[in-house]
């Protein structure tokens, strides 16, 4: 009798249905990764268009209310912040400690540069905790300030692997414009009795 072929028990073998599969899902994957990309980038396209209509409704409802209340940009933002304080349980304090949440007016220049960049109002939850909001220098300054203080800071920025030099100084100009902290659970019991 003739001699049996021994099977190479290292070698898996693939049947012809999965050699089939494996052909196909090779010639349409190219086309599936297009589908899903295209896909991807319309979903994109759909959230920014709707984030920039949200934007242009806040902007009007804004004007609308300075309008109707006689009321100016600032005193509007600061009602905002009051009533988001409110929905988040926070209430206004004077003075910045760690772990506040501060709303703060920045704006920077370079050490060689005459002018600031244009002011931006910024809320830094958590201040002088990490993660930062902000470089860790500027968010320690800005502990022990009050509402209305200004500061002056230089901090040193460089890109990752170069070697910080003055020629990285940033100067930071920054107003308080309102301190709050998380309302503790012992302040909600007295007022509730």
């Amino acid at each position: 009798m003739g001699k049996k072929k021994k099977m190479d028990s290292q070698k898996p073998t693939k049947s012809f249905d999965q050699l089939v599969a494996d052909t196909t899902i090779a010639k349409f994957k190219p086309f599936v990764q297009q589908q899903i990309n295209t896909a991807a980038q319309q979903i994109l396209q759909v959230q920014n268009n709707n984030l920039r209509q949200i934007n242009l409704r806040v902007i009007a409802t804004e004007k609308l209310l300075m309008n109707k209340l006689n009321m100016n940009e600032d005193e509007i933002a600061e009602n905002i912040v009051a009533v988001e304080d409110e929905v988040e349980q926070l209430t206004k304090v004077d003075e910045v400690e760690k772990g506040d949440v501060v709303r703060v007016s920045i704006k920077t220049k370079g050490t060689k540069d005459t002018k600031f960049t244009e002011e931006t109002r910024t809320r830094v939850d958590n201040v002088a905790n990490v993660p930062f909001s902000l470089p860790k220098d500027v968010e320690d300054a800005l502990v022990g300030m009050k509402e209305g203080d200004q500061k002056e800071i230089t901090i040193r920025q460089a890109q990752p692997g170069e070697t910080p030099t003055k020629d990285h100084d940033i100067v930071v100009s920054m107003k308080i414009d309102r301190v709050s902290r998380k309302i503790k659970e012992s302040m909600n019991e007295d007022k509730n009795a």
